[in-house]
């Protein structure tokens, strides 16, 4: 459930041995690589750990450029053999701080980008908070009310590559939990709509997880959500519960 408080963190040993795997796998024709064929047999195992760190600098090296890259991988594997240069060393954090503030920036523009997209689909809404909210159905039951208890289905997915992180549809069984629990972008497309209503929310990162991320959702991710909203229990009416924590399951 999309939850701050609840979600669990994916340790970094077993995300490790995911991209080492995917390594081996999506690189299998080894012979083919110039680069491979100067590495002694008895090494090549480090040369595919390298592959997997490098998967986990994707995210990062998304919005870099070709020689951004290579100046990326010269300081990796510099500070790696113990061949640093002293002189760009000795202003590391500035250019840390150029290279924060450029990255920030790149993102913030491809964000940017994708929530314009999504706003011109059909029936889409922005709202000024940044929430592009599409409805898919309208429903035609009572409105969610601050401190609503909600029962929905949903599927959640990065507006970068479609991954689903989560999704009730999966499970085959539809989720309760309490409007105010939920992350900002959540709480406010609930509001939004009506019992029986199917809707699409495309969520930007300062109304999700933000720079930290969550579990399986990377730092500064934009979310995109299909909701229905099945019932809402809203704080007058007395069958509604309590519930003091959930999980993300």
């Amino acid at each position: 459930l999309p939850s701050v408080a609840m979600l669990r963190a994916t340790p970094l040993a077993r995300t490790m041995g995911m991209s080492f795997r995917r390594a081996v796998v999506g690189r299998a024709s080894f012979h083919a690589s110039s680069t491979l064929r100067n590495i002694a047999e008895e090494d090549r195992p480090w040369y595919v750990v390298g592959i997997g760190m490098a998967e986990h600098l994707e995210a990062l090296s998304k919005n870099m450029s070709a020689a951004e890259k290579k100046a990326l991988a010269a300081g990796f594997t510099g500070r790696f053999i113990g061949e640093v240069d002293a002189a760009v060393a000795a202003e590391a954090p500035k250019n840390q701080q150029l290279a924060d503030a450029m990255l920030k920036e790149r993102a913030m523009a491809a964000a940017s980008k994708v929530l314009d997209a999504a706003a011109q689909e059909p029936g889409a809404v922005k709202t000024p908070t940044g929430l592009v909210i599409q409805t898919v159905h309208e429903g035609t039951g009572e409105s969610c009310m601050p401190g609503a208890e909600v029962t929905v289905h949903y599927t959640g997915s990065l507006a970068a590559d479609g991954t689903v992180f989560d999704s009730s549809v999966k499970r085959g069984q539809p989720a309760t939990f309490p409007v105010d629990h939920l992350i900002a972008g959540w709480q406010e497309g609930l509001k939004m709509m009506k019992v029986g209503g199917k809707a699409k929310m495309t969520i930007p990162s300062e109304l999700g997880y933000g720079a930290a991320g969550a579990g399986p959702i990377p730092g500064d991710a934009i979310l995109v959500f299909d909701v229905e909203l099945i019932a809402a229990k809203n704080p007058c009416d007395s069958r509604a519960k309590r519930f003091s924590f959930f999980r993300w399951s």
